[in-house]
């Protein structure tokens, strides 16, 4: 298991920012400028994080609405955010419509490649979700979009790519990680975690580095490691507490919802005793 230096610069520090530019982006007639919809949008993640996603969803859609009016692609976080936030309630059929608007509004936007790779990159992250159920389609999707991207069981991050690339390889790797842990390279998938969880360290990018350790103790739970499972799942919890961190283990489903609740057992025998 890591034993990450973590810094976990605050959600609510984050949120008092944005609340801070909302008020810069509005008028003296009370109406907020286009500019205010990228605050918006932080806020929706921010609150979709915290789990509280009527109001995520509102702030995504009026956010979405303002961003819409000088710049199309703008909005392509919005969408995004919807994508997940409807995929977490099990609204399917929403969150491919919101998926397919950011793919069409990526393509629209030729200036440059990345809005296209990370939205192909969400899809395959929630391909590999269908595909954990059982969605062969899914699973042959994923499989596509591996070979595509060049991504295998050896990729390490490379520092001889383009910016682009580089940036983006590491949240690539985090998916081909949920890839070979659902075919059973159980332990491969531990070996790039532990190569891309430093950069997102270096980078102080907190959700990542909390998402990268809820995925290596359902990994640890499934090869029998399950001490070093609750151990870094104890870690990842005592870092996430204080900012209201949720989805991100609640995504990861019934696996780390099982060792929460062995977690939550111990500590209130401790508090027993």
């Amino acid at each position: 298991a890591c034993r990450a230096p973590l810094s976990f610069p605050g959600g609510h520090r984050a949120q008092q920012l944005y609340k801070q530019a909302l008020d810069l982006a509005t008028d003296a007639d009370g109406q907020r400028l286009p500019i205010a919809g990228n605050a918006l949008m932080g806020l929706g993640e921010i609150y979709r994080e915290w789990n509280t996603l009527d109001v995520a969803e509102d702030a995504f859609k009026e956010g979405i609405a303002l961003t819409e009016r000088w710049s199309e692609v703008s909005a392509l976080d919005g969408y995004i955010g919807l994508t997940q936030l409807h995929y977490e309630r099990g609204d399917t059929e929403s969150a491919e419509a919101s998926l397919r608007r950011a793919e069409t509004i990526a393509e629209h936007f030729d200036t440059t490649d990345i809005d296209d790779l990370l939205v192909a990159l969400l899809r395959a992250r929630i391909n590999v979700h269908r595909a954990a159920a059982g969605d062969l389609a899914s699973a042959a999707a994923v499989a596509q979009w591996l070979e595509e991207r060049q991504l295998d069981a050896t990729s390490l991050p490379r520092e001889d790519h383009s910016y682009t690339v580089q940036h983006l390889q590491k949240y690539e790797l985090l998916v081909l990680a949920r890839w070979l842990h659902i075919q059973g390279q159980h332990d491969t998938a531990l070996n790039v975690l532990q190569t891309v969880l430093p950069r997102f360290v270096a980078r102080d990018r907190p959700g990542m580095i909390l998402e990268v350790l809820a995925l290596q103790a359902v990994i640890l739970s499934a090869l029998g490691r399950e001490p070093e499972a609750l151990d870094t799942l104890k870690q990842a919890l005592n870092n996430a507490a204080p900012e209201g961190y949720l989805r991100t283990f609640l995504d990861e489903g019934p696996p780390l919802r099982r060792l929460l609740e062995q977690v939550t057992s111990a500590s209130e025998k401790r508090h027993t005793y």
